[in-house]
């Protein structure tokens, strides 16, 4: 959103434009700058193939707005979404493979789990450097919709929208973390409870791919300003649907798309059962949770523990 200029709606367009193509230009120099210091560097180096990537920018509207407006502050809500094969909610004691599909039951049990994050609740376990005591960690969750699969390239996918008042770093990636991980079977269903309290849960982060911020809500500067005859409302069915396109036709295709290829779920999900989605203790190591973690911590133990009864032998022997 822009500040209030006298200036008229083309002419504020083209300072943005004219902003945003600088931004991108002095981000493309620099990839190019890198790429030509590679040069010298291996052929082998995967940087390279790293370095040239697709920008996109869309404007929709331009409005004025009132004086007191912040873009930050004067957000009511944000909308997330997360696109996910379906896959990822395979029961443990399944194989779990690109062909599987979502039964009715598995669908169910998913909006089941979720509407536990609804209404406010400390999300400390689901952020990073929060305290159990930070005011800021209380978070208000609107609402958690579950879409209808859909079929890309034989693999299933859904959409799990979140709307929420604010929301920290990590947290919708943990939150959905742990719905895979209670529907999947490898935390007990009670975890998010669990988490609410004070003890410190270990909670995994998702992959990043899926995530996307899809709206933000401006419903009370809207109320107050939107029709006082100075300021048109920020929110409009017309700039929705464009958005909505835009979503439909780009950013999901491009994340179905990534997903299917580098199989960024599928890798994260081998690592889920390394989780003990516990109370952490501080002093024991997060693997020494697991049950492979557990034996190696065991056999360190054990070992470090011959080697202390060695040394203490050779002492003894020395004294003789």
């Amino acid at each position: 959103m822009l500040s209030p200029s006298r200036s008229p709606a083309q002419t504020i367009l083209k300072a943005v434009v004219t902003t945003a193509s600088t931004v991108i230009q002095e981000s493309t120099s620099v990839i190019v700058e890198q790429k030509e210091e590679s040069n010298d560097a291996d052929d082998n180096e995967p940087l390279k193939k790293k370095l040239i990537f697709k920008i996109y920018y869309k404007f929709y509207r331009v409005k004025r707005v009132a004086a007191s407006f912040n873009s930050k502050n004067s957000c009511d809500a944000r909308t997330y979404i997360y696109i996910l094969p379906t896959y990822a909610f395979c029961p443990i004691e399944e194989i779990t493979s690109e062909s599987y599909r979502v039964t009715s039951e598995i669908l169910k049990l998913i909006k089941d789990v979720s509407s536990e994050y609804l209404g406010s609740h400390n999300f400390h376990n689901f952020t990073s450097g929060k305290k159990f005591t930070d005011p800021s960690a209380r978070r208000h969750i609107f609402s958690i919709n579950i879409a209808d699969p859909f079929i890309k390239e034989n693999v299933e996918f859904t959409i799990i929208t979140i709307k929420g008042q604010s929301f920290m770093l990590h947290q919708i990636r943990k939150m959905i973390s742990l719905i895979i991980a209670i529907v999947r079977g490898i935390a007990s269903r009670d975890t998010i409870q669990q988490a609410y309290n004070a003890d410190k849960i270990d909670v995994p982060k998702a992959p990043p791919l899926g995530l996307v911020l899809e709206k933000l809500h401006y419903d009370r500067y809207d109320k107050k300003f939107g029709k006082d005859g100075q300021h048109e409302a920020l929110m409009c069915e017309e700039a929705d649907t464009e958005i909505t396109k835009f979503k439909e036709d780009v950013i999901v295709p491009h994340i179905v798309k990534k997903e299917i290829a580098d199989k960024s779920m599928f890798k994260w999900l081998s690592f889920l059962p390394c989780h003990h989605f516990d109370r952490l203790s501080p002093f024991y190591p997060p693997g020494a949770y697991t049950g492979v973690g557990r034996g190696l911590y065991l056999l360190q133990q054990q070992q470090e523990s011959s080697v202390k009864l060695d040394d203490d032998d050779d002492e003894n022997g020395a004294d003789e």
